[in-house]
């Protein structure tokens, strides 16, 4: 079952392998679908992180490129013991981070591929050394958030040389025209970026806005090697 964390259950009830007779989003949308369990995997896998390392938030990135978040929920490298998640490395395109809408597989960025998975992670939320930007510049606990049906954590990402998804221009809209977003609290929302962008509750002003939506920012230790 999934663990409560910080006083609040997350969503993970993953999309059926198989369609109901009826069920024409499942059929028009097949690889929305996988990319939706994906997702809800991850965000499983966050959740056993955070219960596992004294609720901490799952880094964005530690102190190498190596050690980011894929590596961290899936154990591989070592840093972890994984959390049910599959990953084998930067290149060798399978497991749970590859989006089966997304043709462009795993490697060096100078050779047109992903150098880390084909999700970006909000890292505003997460933290992520080297930055002095007032959000990014933190780790963060569960108890920085405010409100985990809002926060995002992941969403498709159509940079090939980062880790991160934290601007409007990074997002992949793969899946008709939208992109699957993986919120806090465990649950994805498929959004055209528009919607992401102008949803409720965004801070009245600054840059990011709609990747600051649900969590403290000025909550957190500093992020550092």
């Amino acid at each position: 079952c999934a663990a409560q964390v910080n006083g609040f259950m997350p969503d993970f009830e993953l999309t059926p392998s198989k369609g109901k007779l009826g069920d024409w989003n499942f059929f028009l949308k097949p690889s929305k679908n996988r990319c939706m369990n994906n997702l809800k995997q991850a965000g499983m896998a966050s959740f056993l992180y955070t219960e596992d390392n004294d609720d901490w938030i799952v880094l964005g990135r530690g102190s190498s490129t190596s050690r980011f978040w894929a590596t961290l929920l899936s154990g591989y490298g070592g840093f972890t013991p994984g959390y049910g998640v599959h990953f084998r490395g930067q290149n060798t395109t399978v497991g749970t981070f590859v989006c089966p809408a997304e043709p462009v597989g795993f490697g060096h960025y100078n050779n047109g591929l992903f150098m880390y998975t084909h999700y970006g992670n909000n890292a505003l939320l997460t933290g992520s050394p080297g930055w002095d930007d007032g959000w990014r510049d933190k780790f963060r606990r569960t108890s920085c958030i405010r409100s985990a049906s809002e926060a995002m954590l992941l969403t498709d990402s159509k940079v090939k040389n980062t880790f991160e998804n934290s601007h409007s221009s990074y997002t992949a809209l793969r899946h008709m025209n939208r992109a699957n977003f993986l919120l806090y609290d465990g649950h994805c929302v498929t959004w055209h970026i528009d919607e992401f962008l102008n949803r409720p509750n965004l801070p009245a002003s600054g840059s990011y806005r709609a990747w600051r939506v649900g969590f403290d920012s000025t909550c957190g230790v500093k992020a550092t090697n």
